[in-house]
């Protein structure tokens, strides 16, 4: 089979880029799976030789990977019994595990009928972190979504909670958590309230159903003044508007004076009967 890529070269004018000419040449298409790695000068480039040792020495998939390259037959339950879990779980999909240029894959489970089995590199540890980048920001992701992302890893890569290590890393993208999707919340700037005189404004909350005292109350009424910083707090048997309407009155306004303006928590059943 054979199929063509088209390779453009361009040259500058004075005025903008434009294409001088296009080159198709045939191209052979091999079956081989090539793994990214990155290079010293950070340019990714195509290799797969400097990724078998890493393998091999990785802490959390070295073992299976020793044991697939070792021999074709699955290990004995004495040879498991001491190994952990990840390894156990591997070894019970060893029809799956192949071997490829002396590096280990699993093969993934088509996800439509007559699909072409894809290989999924036992990615060290290691190489973790630049995988994400790739599948997330490089020239196969372009910043998409978890799902997406999610996709590119899942038909290249497997490791150790590698569903959880992409989330995690497209919440912390720093290019994404720029740029913000959908309708901003109705939020304002925060402004300063300053008040003028002691016991002109007053916040109120009222906080229960608490446990039930002596004397049946189960609510707690909390008033501080906004100048002072004076509080104080109030049992309630209810939280009917009477009922707080007279504990005001009685304990607050008669007392320091009527306040000019005061504030209270969005409790509809008992304000709304209040005003």
């Amino acid at each position: 089979m054979t199929s063509y890529s088209w390779t453009k070269f361009l040259k500058k004018s004075h005025t903008e880029m434009q294409t001088d000419s296009v080159d198709v040449h045939p191209k052979t298409v091999f079956n081989e799976v090539r793994v990214l790695r990155k290079k010293q000068s950070s340019t990714p480039i195509l290799a797969g030789e400097s990724l078998q040792p890493l393998q091999q020495s990785d802490p959390e998939l070295g073992p299976i990977i020793r044991f697939r390259l070792r021999s074709d037959e699955p290990p004995s339950h004495t040879e498991l019994q001491t190994e952990s879990e990840l390894t156990k779980k591997l070894a019970a999909k060893w029809d799956r595990l192949t071997v490829v240029n002396k590096l280990v894959y699993l093969k993934a489970k088509p996800a439509k009928r007559g699909e072409r089995t894809k290989l999924r590199l036992l990615l060290p540890r290691v190489e973790v972190d630049e995988a994400l980048r790739l599948c997330h920001a490089g020239t196969v992701g372009g910043h998409f979504g978890f799902r997406k992302s999610i996709d590119q890893i899942r038909c290249r890569f497997f490791w150790s909670n590698w569903k959880e290590d992409m989330k995690r890393f497209c919440r912390r993208c720093d290019k994404c958590t720029k740029y913000h999707r959908g309708k901003l919340a109705k939020q304002g700037p925060l402004k300063p309230v300053v008040p003028g005189v002691p016991y002109e404004r007053w916040y109120i909350d009222l906080t229960g159903p608490h446990p039930k005292s002596e004397r049946g109350n189960i609510y707690i009424l909390t008033c501080m003044d906004s100048f002072t910083k004076w509080t104080e707090a109030f049992p309630a048997r209810n939280k009917e508007a009477e009922t707080i309407a007279k504990v005001l009155v009685e304990q607050v306004f008669n007392r320091f004076g009527t306040p000019y303006w005061f504030c209270r928590i969005k409790e509809k059943k008992w304000w709304t009967n209040y005003e």
